[in-house]
């Protein structure tokens, strides 16, 4: 056998999905309508059940806090708070479950300082309850935990976190949900995924699709925006979005159900901010890198 044939096939057969998912995208600009003049916008997601736009913002105060938004006649309506999650400190990072829930990032007290953590929250008609902190069996109890993502089937939920076991900054583990005690459980480190610099904001667009953004695989330049596909229990090679990368930071990419549309966040100016990107068998007008 040829080399050249050799290496064509041992070329996994999913390869060519993930370089499509990976090439798709292209940007179209600043989503003015989100973005504030003052602070920084970031950490979007859709919340299906509630046909709403989650996005945190340090716009009042520069304390991070959730605001929420709807599209409407081609346009997203005017940001406001989420009623009844206003908080004195920080929150970000919405996350909805397929159950119902809203999870979220905050500090909690610990013994000698403040540490990352995650909350959820149910909405009960139009009033939220009282959030509960999210304990994750098998992690230290006042480790780095931020950024949730769960699968759209409830089973998984990825998360960022400095916990010891991972290859250096903030890693990507994944745990999952075990209905049985009604709690998360750690499952692993995804160390195929990860860097000896930081991995943070993921997304599950599918229990087997994970987008992510990362400082340490290399590229034009600080976070970079990269997509890996799970075929049969193992992760791929991180590829990168390479037409939304650019040497500033990328990070918070989200899909939207509709029009072919996501968003994601770069830094601009300083500052981060909400950029819209298009699949590229949809419209180009408008294009922005």
């Amino acid at each position: 056998m040829s080399r050249a044939l050799w290496l064509l096939l041992s070329v996994p057969l999913w390869l060519p999905a993930q370089l499509h998912v990976a090439e798709q995208w292209r940007v179209r600009g600043p989503v003015e309508e989100l973005n504030a003049a003052d602070g920084e916008d970031f950490a979007p997601v859709w919340d299906a059940q509630r046909g709403v736009l989650y996005f945190s913002s340090t716009r009042k105060g520069g304390r991070s806090q959730l605001y929420q938004s709807r599209w409407e006649s081609g346009r997203w309506s005017a940001p406001e708070p989420v009623r009844g999650l206003e908080y004195a400190g920080h929150r970000s990072y919405a996350c909805p479950s397929p159950d119902g829930w809203l999870y979220f990032c905050q500090y909690f007290p610990g013994r000698r300082q403040a540490f990352m953590g995650i909350a959820r929250v149910r909405q009960h008609g139009s009033a939220w309850g009282a959030p509960e902190r999210v304990e994750i069996q098998g992690l230290p109890e006042e480790a780095f935990v931020g950024h949730p993502s769960i699968a759209p089937d409830g089973k998984s939920m990825v998360f960022a976190s400095d916990c010891p076991g991972g290859k250096g900054g903030l890693d990507l583990w994944i745990c999952a949900w075990d209905s049985a005690a009604a709690r998360w459980v750690l499952e692993r480190n995804l160390w195929e995924l990860n860097s000896e610099g930081n991995e943070i904001t993921p997304f599950l667009a599918a229990p087997d699709t994970l987008y992510f953004a990362s400082d340490g695989h290399g590229g034009r330049g600080g976070y970079e925006l990269f997509v890996s596909i799970r075929h049969e229990g193992r992760w791929s090679e991180p590829e990168p979005l390479q037409w939304l990368n650019t040497e500033a930071d990328e990070s918070d990419f989200a899909p939207l159900p509709f029009e072919g549309r996501a968003l994601f966040v770069r830094r601009s100016n300083g500052r981060l901010k909400l950029y819209e990107a298009y699949r590229a068998a949809e419209d180009a007008s408008r294009e922005v890198r």
